[in-house]
């Protein structure tokens, strides 16, 4: 550990092994000898270490991250994706993991979704370094023509919300996000605690939208208060109110709004919770077609 703070990784790893071989359960030595390897451009090696911590250790957000950042390095985008989204359901805060996933989404090319990471990051405000480099990605991003305004066509009606893509406050691991546009009232988003809680749909386009219906889950039933933001070029791609729905809630019983005028150029739906007598929750969340 001496030798690592001090940035001397090829004299680190040796006693990270030895340590590992006096104590093949050590999960600590696992760990750091995988960051050291990060450090030296090993990241196969470090690979294989964090497969053995999280073996181990299921519910460690960093091991996670940390794999995903080795795979990020080394050019594999689809394979750390998915450790990435391990991590920040683990902990929906954790700044390093929206960071790397903004990362492997630029890789990828999905700009939006890499732009979503990097507002959070500086929303969350947890590290300054970290939101600073945010707001300098951002910068770049939403300066060039990476951001489209083009209007996709989708047949009235359609729900266009239905299986895309979800960004929540935080999720419970038998309720994650996806389950609020999979399409069943049987199941649900379950944040896991109490207002305020947010959830934002991409719909993975720019849209004709003609209304948003809310099927909440609740428990017990009482007054709620849920604002309705939407963004897109409509809005000059910045969040911006629509409605505030406040009044009771019960479970199972939609809530809708539906526009005197169909808004065209929205892509992301966002769901802010600021006051509720349950744990935030939505079985379905749709968002209607217009013409």
């Amino acid at each position: 550990m001496a030798y690592a703070s001090q940035g001397d990784y090829q004299r680190a790893i040796p006693d990270f092994s030895q340590a590992i071989a006096l104590d093949p359960a050590f999960p600590g030595a696992y760990f750091m000898r995988g960051h050291a390897y990060i450090e030296i451009e090993e990241f196969s090696r470090a690979v294989v270490d964090y497969d053995w911590v999280i073996e181990h250790g299921p519910y460690d957000p960093a091991a996670y991250n940390n794999r995903c950042w080795s795979y990020f390095k080394a050019g594999e985008y689809k394979q750390a994706l998915p450790d990435c989204e391990k991590a920040l359901a683990l902990a929906p805060d954790y700044v390093n993991a929206l960071d790397s996933r903004a990362r492997v989404y630029m890789a990828l090319g999905r700009t939006e979704d890499a732009i979503f990471d990097f507002e959070r990051i500086i929303e969350l405000g947890l590290d300054q370094e970290l939101s600073r480099q945010a707001a300098a990605e951002l910068s770049e991003l939403t300066s060039s023509e990476g951001v489209s305004a083009e209007i996709s066509v989708a047949e009235p009606g359609t729900n266009l919300a239905r299986g895309k893509t979800v960004r929540v406050s935080r999720a419970l691991s038998d309720f994650p996000a996806a389950m609020a546009v999979d399409g069943k009232s049987s199941n649900w988003w379950g944040s896991g605690g109490f207002a305020p809680q947010w959830i934002v749909v991409d719909l993975g386009a720019n849209y004709v939208i003609a209304e948003v219906r809310l099927l909440p889950s609740r428990g017990p039933t009482g007054e709620t208060i849920h604002r309705l933001l939407v963004k897109g070029p409509a809005t000059n791609n910045e969040d911006e109110t629509l409605y505030t729905f406040q009044g009771a809630t019960a479970d199972a019983r939609w809530v809708a709004l539906k526009f005197p005028q169909p808004l065209e150029g929205i892509r992301y739906i966002r769901i802010e919770t600021t006051s509720s007598p349950s744990w935030v929750s939505w079985r379905e969340i749709e968002v209607n077609a217009g013409e």
